[in-house]
């Protein structure tokens, strides 16, 4: 410890997250007498240009040698205060922060005084702390020149093939058999309406021709170890029991005893023990669900080029990776379980990723727009929107997909059906991104109706189609309706990954969603250094 010590303490505003609860005056009022303290000041913002210019200045006036900041976490501003020493001709590691605003004014909000004593004593120790440091030196240490990205729907394969075209190696992990996510799923894209496959392909081939990048399908995570630069990843594959000699003539899939049922929110339809996933995605052969399959050989018997194994299991394998993405994605909201299951089991009562399916040509329907007691001539359709999203007995966060893919689809029923009446019962429309006002303007154009309200009750008519019943909040009065179709706008809910924040440990909101490192300077991160 050097014998003349020289502490510049500064404390942080922080805008009101600090000063809403304690004063930063009356703080330095109270650790200007403290040892070894040369200066104390407080600042509105300390981590701003000017903040940062004060504590330069004071460093080369009064001689400093050590530094206390009292303000945020250190997650935030650490390395911006290390620079600032480092530029001053300090050592970087002659720092010490104090968290004032997690610790203090965040937790005590309605005990100013108690807030104000806990401030002054954390500070107290951080002075005490910051007497016995020491000059450090960093030192390099070897690093894993490869990273690991777990998901490979759009943002998966996105981020896969920026980093290999950044030249590092990567790894792509898929827990379903073959890439593409729900965009597999989607038949057109809000707000310019362009082809879902037509966005994906491009991006899928890249990635599958891309030398850099490792393609691990129907695999999943189970182990994760280390740190930043070096995790050791373990992963389990399920081995395909369909090789790369099929040539997908379908033989398998039509002797195949077996009927699996359709997923109908998932927007699948009912196949066989054996089928194609989805016939543009890679890898392009069929698959076995392994669930349903009864052993019984009789795709193997028809299968014209020997391509199909029953008997293949499970093997694992460990890697090092430097930095880890994770894009599990999302899974849409289930109305099964809610106050909206009796909707659903309604004739004529779709959610929105059944009708995308429907609007597909290349779904079931192959682009025909039908449902158990369809009429012959589409009239009465009715969305409801923020169904399973900014509800207090459900999902409060609202999930924002929701108004654009409904606007999305009742433009295509209108181009399609031009008389169709189309109606969407909402409580707030919310286009909050560019360009998706403009699906809204399309739509008030093309003559779709927008009421305000909340709907209460849909009951089938007996001579068919629905009773929709609602409360008109513009003028206050009970509303009904006769429809032919519902479509139920379903929000997010977080894919299955529940296993994952296990495994990487990583921590998750009130909503399950993963928390990112910062709303707005980290919104990509996580509080773990090398793992997006």
């Amino acid at each position: 410890m050097e014998p003349d010590l020289r502490i510049g303490l500064y404390v942080c505003h922080c805008g009101l997250n600090i000063a809403g609860v304690l004063s930063p005056e009356k703080l330095v009022a109270r650790a200007q007498g403290l040892p070894h303290v040369a200066v104390c000041r407080h600042h509105l913002y300390t981590c701003s240009e000017a903040g940062q210019a004060e504590i330069l200045k004071d460093i080369q006036h009064f001689n400093l040698n050590r530094v206390v900041i009292a303000a945020c976490s250190p997650k935030l501003h650490e390395v911006t205060f290390r620079r600032l020493l480092e530029e001053s001709g300090l050592n970087p590691y002659l720092l010490e922060m104090v968290n004032i605003r997690e610790h203090c004014s965040w937790v005590h909000g309605g005990e100013a005084e108690a807030a104000q004593d806990k401030a002054l004593e954390l500070v107290r120790m951080g002075l005490a702390k910051v007497r016995l440091a020491f000059p450090l030196q960093d030192r390099e240490v070897p690093m894993t020149r490869r990273a690991l990205v777990i998901g490979g729907g759009p943002a998966g394969l996105r981020a896969a093939l920026d980093i290999a075209n950044g030249g590092y190696p990567v790894t792509l992990v898929e827990r379903e058999p073959v890439l593409g996510g729900m965009a597999n799923r989607l038949h057109r894209t809000f707000p310019h309406g362009e082809s879902a496959l037509a966005l994906i392909n491009p991006l899928m081939a890249a990635v599958v021709l891309h030398p850099g990048i490792q393609i691990l399908t129907h695999s999943e995570v189970t182990g994760v170890s280390g740190h930043l630069g070096n995790y050791t990843v373990t992963v389990r594959e399920t081995l395909p029991m369909v090789g790369e000699a099929c040539h997908r003539c379908g033989r398998c899939a039509a002797v195949c005893p077996v009927t699996v049922p359709g997923a109908a929110l998932a927007g699948v339809e009912a196949r066989a023990a054996i089928y194609l996933p989805a016939p543009h995605a890679f890898p392009g052969r069929y698959v076995v669900d392994r669930e349903h399959c009864t052993r019984c050989g009789e795709c193997v018997r028809a299968c014209p080029v020997q391509a199909i194994s029953l008997e293949a299991g499970e093997r694992e394998q460990q890697f090092k990776v430097g930095s880890i993405v994770v894009a599990t994605g999302f899974t849409p909201f289930d109305p099964v379980g809610s106050r909206y299951e009796p909707w659903a089991a309604l004739p004529g009562v779709l959610t929105t990723v059944d009708l995308e399916r429907l609007q597909n040509p290349g779904g079931p329907t192959r682009g025909v727009v039908t449902f158990p007691g369809a009429p012959e001539k589409l009239r009465d359709v009715a969305f409801i929107l923020c169904v399973g999203s900014r509800e207090a007995e459900g999902n409060r966060y609202c999930s924002r997909v929701c108004c654009p893919t409904a606007l999305k689809q009742a433009l295509e029923l209108k181009n399609r059906f031009p008389e169709v009446r189309i109606r969407i019962y909402y409580r707030d429309i919310r286009t909050t991104k560019k360009d998706w006002e403009a699906l809204y303007t399309r739509a008030r154009e093309a003559g779709v109706l927008f009421l305000r309200g909340r709907v209460e009750q849909i009951t089938a008519f007996p001579g068919g189609g629905l009773r929709l019943a609602a409360f008109d909040e513009t003028f206050q009065v009970p509303s009904e309706d006769r429809v032919d179709l519902v479509v139920l706008a379903v929000g997010m809910v977080p894919g299955n990954g529940g296993h994952l924040r296990q495994i990487l440990k990583l921590p998750v909101g009130p909503d399950g969603f993963f928390l990112e490192a910062h709303p707005k300077l980290k919104p990509l991160e996580t509080v773990l250094d090398g793992i997006l």
